[in-house]
């Protein structure tokens, strides 16, 4: 129960903070909200990562240091390039645990998401095709999911939680250029009242779940469960209902620490860098405590460039289901 919310704090402020993201005498607000819709206009891109994760656990089992000390200071960057017209994103991800360095190159649309790894021979075909028709509606509905979040987000942040910077000189891929800082400063207070909004009405959106297909179709297999539709979307009920159901509880079980955000935005309103230093504790009633930190910086370039995104050929020789895959590093189920 801690792990997945854990995870689920984890993914709820990477995507507050993916939201903010997509100027003389303007105020912060004025330039974050055109911000927003010269974002949506955006049609191709070239992204690059670096972040680092920390895990620090207090009384905890011995027997499980050496896992931890796995997982604190885990290391990880990537660069993408993205077709906004056709939904489609190709990159390369690395992370470093304690030395043990993975590589994996992502091709993402909305038909397929694929990875493909050094160590296994086959394309990974982490989720099936959809239609034409889907990738239309798709993309429109997650324009309109991203304008409802953005106004939620500005109707609750005042000025006078924003700072502003002008003229402030970054150098990026091309070169040095004058951006704004905008930055700002979350309490705990204010991340669970956004929370609390914000996550019943990604829950009920039909983009969303179906964004999170992937990341619970993997879960399921974890669990041993054959990752159908129905129990992909029993597996979302479940989340919306314990969310619904025992905010309470988290509220008591987690406080952040800190959440600082500093988006550096250039005369045409896009974003070209954002700085990111996250904090939070989480507390139960065993008396066992762990925190979690993620700090990093993400640089966008070459906005509204031509791009040229390949997408591997794939058939039943070069690739393979995810859940196959697992199939064969994981005794079979056993027959109720």
């Amino acid at each position: 129960m801690k792990n997945k919310k854990i995870i689920s704090v984890g993914v709820l402020i990477l995507l507050l903070m993916s939201m903010l993201s997509g100027c003389g005498n303007e105020s912060p607000k004025e330039i974050l909200e055109k911000n927003m819709e010269e974002s949506i206009k955006v049609k191709s891109a070239k992204q690059d990562f670096e972040m680092v994760l920390n895990f620090e656990m207090e009384n905890t089992d011995p027997s499980m240091m050496p896992f931890i000390q796995m997982l604190n200071n885990i290391k990880l960057k990537g660069e993408f390039e993205t077709d906004s017209e056709k939904m489609a994103t190709v990159g390369e991800m690395e992370i470093d645990l304690g030395g043990m360095l993975y590589k994996a190159k992502m091709y993402i649309t909305p038909e397929k998401s694929v990875m493909k790894m050094p160590m296994i021979p086959k394309y990974i075909l982490i989720n099936g095709e959809t239609n034409n028709e889907q990738k239309l509606n798709d993309k429109e509905e997650i324009i309109k999911l991203s304008k409802k979040l953005f106004k939620v987000i500005m109707d609750f942040i005042d000025d006078e939680k924003l700072q502003k910077k002008d003229n402030v000189t970054l150098t990026t891929e091309n070169g040095d250029i004058k951006v704004t800082e905008i930055s700002m400063k979350f309490k705990d207070e204010d991340i669970k009242a956004l929370m609390k909004e914000i996550v019943p009405m990604l829950l009920e959106n039909d983009s969303f779940k179906k964004s999170m297909y992937p990341s619970i179709k993997q879960q399921l297999i974890t669990e041993g469960i054959e990752p159908t539709e129905e129990e992909i979307e029993k597996k979302l009920e479940e989340i919306k209902d314990e969310f619904n159901n025992n905010f309470d509880e988290l509220d008591e079980l987690v406080t952040f620490e800190k959440l600082n955000l500093t988006y550096s935005i250039d005369k045409d309103y896009h974003t070209r860098k954002v700085d990111f230093d996250i904090k939070y504790n989480i507390n139960d009633k065993s008396g066992q405590a762990m925190s979690l930190s993620l700090k990093g910086i993400s640089n966008t370039w070459n906005i509204n460039e031509p791009v040229d995104i390949k997408f591997p050929d794939l058939n039943e020789e070069n690739s393979i289901k995810i859940e196959d895959l697992a199939n064969q590093f994981m005794p079979p189920i056993p027959v109720q």
